[in-house]
């Protein structure tokens, strides 16, 4: 259920934009159009703005202003921005598992993977290129291929947004391929440093994939960075079993 606080806090920037252009607030246009964005709670610019275009209003009218005028100026990413720190309060994140968004890894079992994982020594860019393969194969936005890694680099694969059992969730992703992880397990120094950039979109999630396994604590240690930010679900451990499952359904392994 949704707080006053929340509601308040997009209707006053609503009816900010409202007053400064003199119109009237007619109806109370800014506190209904506000609970329908909180009940949406739209992760885009295009989300939000279908469900501006769609919501039946007089408010228009009243002010003798077109509709597409005031979807032009619309302050989209203070609302989003508004939107992004009060999700965590209005509901808890499920978590989820690899399989909850390749659905098809199913078909390999666990004891099968395991005897897999001594083949995981393949090129970090060639694991990275085939998840935007099959995450843009499943209606993944920004599934944008990278030809080689730079300074600018925020992730692996930077803030995407794809449906998960019938919602939109955000997501990046770490990968760390074998021989970019020194030992015979990933330490918290190899990963802590990436995850905190690949969360600097704030995402729903982020997909840590490892072809090696985590040392003791690592896990841990990452499910309070998460809780600590607001979102105990946010890291989506692949483990090498896990890696392994996704590369011998897609026929890499």
């Amino acid at each position: 259920m949704m707080s006053d606080k929340n509601i308040i806090a997009l209707q006053d920037e609503i009816l900010e934009y409202i007053i400064n252009h003199k119109w009237g607030d007619y109806e109370n246009y800014g506190q209904n159009i506000s609970k329908k964005i909180l009940d949406s709670n739209p992760r885009n610019i295009d989300k939000l703005k279908d469900i501006l275009e769609k919501y039946k209003t007089n408010f228009f009218e009243f002010n003798e202003i077109p509709k597409h005028i005031f979807l032009k100026y619309f302050p989209y990413e203070t609302i989003l921005k508004i939107l992004s720190e009060i999700q965590y309060t209005n509901e808890e994140l499920p978590a989820l598992k690899l399989e909850d968004i390749f659905s098809e890894i199913k078909d390999v079992n666990y004891k099968e993977a395991e005897k897999l994982t001594n083949l995981l020594d393949i090129p970090e860019r060639q694991i990275q290129d085939l998840l935007r393969i099959s995450l843009r194969e499943k209606g993944a936005t920004n599934m944008v291929q990278r030809k080689s890694d730079t300074s600018l680099e925020i992730a692996d694969l930077e803030d995407f947004t794809l449906k998960i059992k019938g919602k939109d969730y955000s997501f990046t992703s770490v990968v760390k391929g074998y021989r970019s992880l020194k030992k015979k397990t990933a330490t918290l120094a190899e990963l802590m440093h990436q995850v905190v950039k690949a969360n600097i979109t704030n995402p729903d999630y982020i997909l840590l994939v490892l072809a090696k396994p985590p040392v003791d604590g690592v896990i841990s240690y990452l499910t309070r960075y998460g809780k600590d930010i607001g979102n105990r679900n946010l890291i989506i451990l692949v483990d090498p079993v896990e890696l392994a499952r996704f590369l011998r359904c897609k026929k890499v392994i």
